[in-house]
């Protein structure tokens, strides 16, 4: 209830129905005085946020108290009193990924600044160390076989037809001179004219060799998982309806609410875990080691918990399906890991 003055007339100011009480039945609003001023403004904000924050940690007492529950809530229509999945997903994944972006970044090469400092002072051949030579030579022999060589000369070398080329439009030329049954396709086109870019960006002095080449793509692809997420979210309830599809009391939507809740506590969970994992591995606390191993088994537990008591179905049909689930999400996974792994290749 909002502490702002009702109006004395009852004809709702949003759609001219006649109010029986402060809200309007038809359209939810409140019938309130319509000029605030700046205070009252400021509570309603409080207010909001009050609101919400009461919600979202009621909601996440249940959610970790009782596995599976705020799913069957929802589903049963008692909504009100729990803050909607959907806020509550953005909500946590946005928490997530900014600490986890700003906490956990990936990469290979912890100089990559320096070393680009000093090669804007020498700009030539000469100026790559040995570290970065060992960084150009790993990720030579990550593509060693595959039919595209990257000789000392900056020249791409297609493996089967001795020819090289310096840039893309080298390359396109000598394609239009083949006869038609003996240009590459477009696939093949299209990635060695990635490979022509990421070889004039990264393999000179000034790209920062192959370490900054890896560092860039895992960065690229880390920031990618919050898409990856979204996409795996209608796969994943996919498969729930076909493991559950003996069950009709269940629709797409409500295998689509039981995994949002099973994300956000593995947002949670993450969160937490990867801190004690960074505790464990600065201050050298052995002991930190085991609580890791538990909590890693204290989720999957919840996982088949919350399955269990959201599907109610019994302890064998419940631990045979949650396995199947589970192979079939790490396939899937893998799939998902591979596209979005190729798009940050195209796209860095």
């Amino acid at each position: 209830m909002s502490h702002f003055h009702q109006r004395k007339e009852k004809n709702c100011l949003n759609c001219e129905t006649e109010v029986i009480g402060r809200y309007c039945h038809v359209c939810g609003q409140e019938n309130i005085e319509p000029k605030e001023s700046f205070g009252h403004l400021l509570m309603h904000f409080f207010n909001d946020i009050t609101h919400f924050d009461g919600k979202f940690f009621s909601s996440l007492v249940m959610l970790f108290k009782k596995p599976g529950f705020l799913a069957k809530e929802y589903m049963k229509g008692r909504r009100a009193s729990y803050l909607n999945p959907i806020r509550m997903y953005v909500f946590t994944s946005a928490i997530f990924f900014f600490l986890f972006f700003a906490f956990f970044k990936p990469g290979i090469h912890p100089g990559k600044e320096r070393k680009k400092e000093a090669k804007e002072v020498a700009r030539n051949a000469d100026t790559m160390d040995a570290e970065d030579s060992i960084g150009l030579a790993k990720s030579k022999e990550l593509t060693k076989n595959i039919p595209i060589i990257i000789d000392s000369a900056n020249k791409i070398s297609i493996s089967g037809d001795g020819q090289e080329f310096t840039d893309r439009e080298e390359y396109d030329r000598y394609q239009k001179s083949l006869p038609k049954e003996k240009r590459d396709g477009i696939l093949k086109r299209l990635y060695v004219h990635r490979m022509i870019a990421l070889h004039k960006k990264y393999d000179r002095p000034e790209g920062g060799g192959g370490n900054e080449l890896i560092d860039d793509l895992l960065e690229k692809f880390f920031h990618s998982l919050p898409y990856m997420l979204f996409v795996s979210l209608p796969l994943y309830a996919l498969f729930l309806k076909l493991l559950y599809a003996r069950n009709k009391q269940f629709y797409f939507a409500d295998h689509g609410i039981f995994l949002i809740y099973l994300y956000i506590f593995t947002f949670i969970f993450l969160l937490v875990f990867f801190t004690l994992s960074r505790i464990s591995g600065f201050a050298h606390f052995s002991w930190l080691s085991y609580i890791l191993i538990l909590m890693f088994l204290g989720g999957v537990y919840y996982a088949y918990r919350s399955m269990r008591n959201f599907y109610d179905q019994g302890r064998r049909k419940t631990i045979v399906k949650f396995l199947i689930f589970n192979i079939l999400t790490s396939v899937s996974l893998l799939f998902l890991f591979t596209i979005f792994f190729a798009f940050s290749v195209y796209v860095i």
